[in-house]
């Protein structure tokens, strides 16, 4: 099953590329066609296998052979591996839907934060009501029932997970964090208790460190516009879908390494 998940999520990460390029510039995910950026050609059927097509097309438009962005074979390997892992999980179940769904809004909130800096307020409102979605599925799956103060739970939740980037997002006057990384946490982090809050905001500061080391040993540390040619999002996004499947199976793995030995 998980297979078949892992090819549908190949598939649907091409139309995902789709979304990624036009919906931020305004542009139809209809029409026109998909065609070449640069010389405007249509593509055929046979330039849109996802990643093969890349492959054999050395990475080049067939026509003008301008460079295709590295961008569209890795979402589509990346919404693969999430489909993959979501349905692995869950199983084929309701959860395992709206687990890849969010998935999904955080790659799209991910890559297009990489191309344009910018995330889109629509994404994030996506964003919050499938995990409150998830969250509740889960819950009812589980025999429970969504009381008031469950939801003020899973609401208050996303809010605390948010904190220390927010403080960090005032103090700095915007400068080291954007309000679009606070207002991410806050919609993706609904329902987190306080192990998995923990777990998410030390993955995607841990995650992001290891990228910026790698950033600053290939570009030198002389770069004035270092941080917005790292931005966060991505990192961010990774830790919210890690730690929603795992996140208090890692909290309790690092408690008994470290403090019980």
């Amino acid at each position: 099953m998980e297979l078949l998940a892992g090819l549908f999520g190949l598939v649907f990460g091409s139309f995902l590329n789709v979304c990624i390029y036009r919906l931020p510039v305004g542009k139809s995910i209809v029409w026109p066609p998909s065609h070449c950026p640069i010389c405007g050609k249509k593509l055929k059927w046979h330039d849109l296998i996802p990643v093969l097509s890349f492959v054999l097309l050395r990475g080049q438009c067939r026509f003008c052979k301008s460079r295709i962005s590295i961008m569209y074979p890795v979402v589509e390997i990346l919404s693969a591996a999430g489909a993959y892992l979501s349905f692995k999980v869950f199983g084929l179940t309701l959860e395992a839907v709206l687990l890849y769904l969010f998935y999904i809004v955080l790659l799209y909130i991910g890559a297009v934060d990489v191309r344009t800096k910018e995330i889109s307020t629509i994404s994030i409102i996506l964003l919050g009501i499938l995990k409150i979605g998830f969250v509740a599925v889960q819950t009812l799956s589980e025999g429970k029932h969504m009381s008031i103060s469950g939801m003020v739970f899973v609401l208050s939740g996303g809010i605390l997970n948010s904190a220390f980037v927010a403080l960090i997002w005032l103090l700095s006057k915007g400068k080291a964090m954007g309000f679009g990384d606070v207002l991410l946490l806050i919609a993706g982090g609904f329902g987190f208790d306080w192990k998995e809050m923990v777990v998410c905001n030390l993955l995607s500061f841990a995650v992001g460190a290891l990228w910026s080391v790698v950033y600053l040993i290939k570009h030198g540390c002389g770069k004035s516009s270092f941080k917005s040619e790292i931005p966060f999002a991505p990192f961010i996004c990774f830790a919210l879908f890690i730690t929603t499947i795992w996140g208090k199976w890692l909290a309790d793995l690092y408690i008994n390494l470290v403090w019980r030995g």
